[in-house]
């Protein structure tokens, strides 16, 4: 969903010029964000079950699932496939707007694995 948020407002100035150059990069960009999805869905829903009363979903718009981690796992990475088409998409008009979004929503779902990971470990 951020990124999404962030695509729509990164391409909300005047189209760059296109860079072919910049593909490769944001396709490795999005693979490396759909493990870091699936990281960040296996790791919540590990630390869900092992302590339900003490662990939760963070995303609001992502916690009625948890009592079905299959729906779950689906929804997120669905919502991540149709993200990461949108960015394709607009990548040839704004080709680094949409590695900028990509790679920034990269860090926010890193950062999720580094803070679920470590709980995992307590």
């Amino acid at each position: 969903m951020l990124t999404i948020v962030l695509a729509l407002g990164l391409a909300a100035g005047s189209p760059q010029p296109e860079s072919s150059t910049l593909e490769p990069c944001l396709h490795l960009s999005l693979a490396s964000g759909m493990v870091l999805s699936g990281a960040d869905i296996a790791t919540t829903e590990y630390l869900i079950g092992r302590a339900p009363d003490r662990f939760r979903e963070a995303n609001p718009l992502f916690r009625s699932l948890v009592e079905h981690p299959v729906a779950m796992g689906a929804v997120k990475m669905g919502v991540y496939a149709a993200t990461s088409y949108a960015l394709l998409k607009l990548h040839r008009k704004y080709p680094k707007r949409m590695l900028a979004a990509s790679l920034i929503a990269n860090a926010v779902f890193g950062w999720a694995v580094w803070h679920n990971s470590r709980l995992v470990r307590q």
